[in-house]
C-alpha cells in the first residue's frame, strides 16, 4: 500500500467479519467472449443479464472483487491474466473463467480519494467512520494487472445503496487520519465491507 500517496490499488482483502479465517478462497464466474470493458485485479464486479459478470457500477449491487482470469485465446492457447483485457475474443467464443472474492463477510482495505475536493479532501477523518460511500472505477495497470479503483469521499452519506461501509482506518503506523481543516490530502486507507452486495439479499444497511 502507498499510504499518503495518490496510488490506489483497488480493493485488497484484509480480514473477515465472520468467525472464519481469511483463507483466500475464490469463486468462479464467467466473462463472455468479447466483453468490452477491462477488469483489473481489485476491481468490483457485478452479475449481468448475459449470465456472466462485468465491471461494477457505483451505487449498484456488486458480486465481489475480481482476482484474475483464465481463458483460451483464439490460437487455442490457455492464458492466465491478472486482468481481463477489454474486448478479448476467446477460442470458439467460450466464456472465460474469472476468479472472484464473493464472500460478503470479507473486509477490504481501499485507498480514499475524492471526485470533488470542494466537498471533501482526499483524506478520511474519524467522523467518516460508519458512513457509506461509492467507489470510483479507474483503469488499472496493463503491466501488472492491478486496479486503480478508489473510495470516493465526495459520496459519503448514510444511504443503504452506497457500495461500501467504512468500518475503521487501516491500522498501520504509516496510515493516519487526515487533517481536513488544513486541507491536507493524505490518501489514507480505510477498511470497508461491500455494503450493497448481491449475496446479502438486497441493498445494504444505512450508515450512521
Amino acid at each position: 500500500m502507498s499510504y499518503g500517496t495518490n496510488a490506489a490499488v483497488g480493493f485488497k482483502a484484509y480480514g473477515t467479519s465472520s468467525s472464519s479465517l481469511l483463507n483466500g478462497s475464490l469463486s468462479n464466474y464467467s466473462i463472455l467472449s468479447g466483453y468490452a470493458t477491462a477488469i483489473y485485479s481489485g476491481d468490483p464486479v457485478a452479475p449481468l443479464a448475459t449470465g456472466g459478470i462485468g465491471i461494477g457500477v457505483a451505487g449498484a449491487g456488486v458480486q465481489g472483487i475480481f482476482q484474475g482470469v483464465i481463458y483460451v485465446d483464439t490460437s487455442n492457447f490457455t492464458q492466465w491474466s491478472p486482468y481481463w483485457p477489454a474486448a478479448t475474443v476467446t477460442f470458439g467464443t467460450a466464456p472465460a473463467n474469472a476468479f472472484v472474492i464473493d464472500d460478503p463477510a470479507i473486509e477490504f482495505s481501499i485507498q480514499v480519494g475524492t471526485t470533488n475536493a470542494g466537498v471533501h479532501t482526499a483524506s478520511a477523518v474519524l467522523t467518516d467512520m460508519n458512513l457509506n460511500a461509492d467507489f470510483v472505477i479507474v483503469a488499472g495497470s496493463t503491466r501488472g494487472g492491478v486496479s486503480a479503483t478508489y473510495l470516493d469521499l465526495a459520496t459519503l452519506a448514510v444511504g443503504a445503496t452506497l457500495n461500501c461501509k467504512i468500518l475503521r482506518l487501516e491500522p498501520d503506523v504509516r496510515n493516519a487520519y487526515g487533517d481536513i481543516s488544513a486541507g491536507v490530502p493524505r490518501y489514507n486507507n480505510v477498511i470497508v465491507t461491500l455494503n450493497n452486495h448481491k449475496l446479502k439479499g438486497g441493498t445494504g444497511t444505512v450508515g450512521i
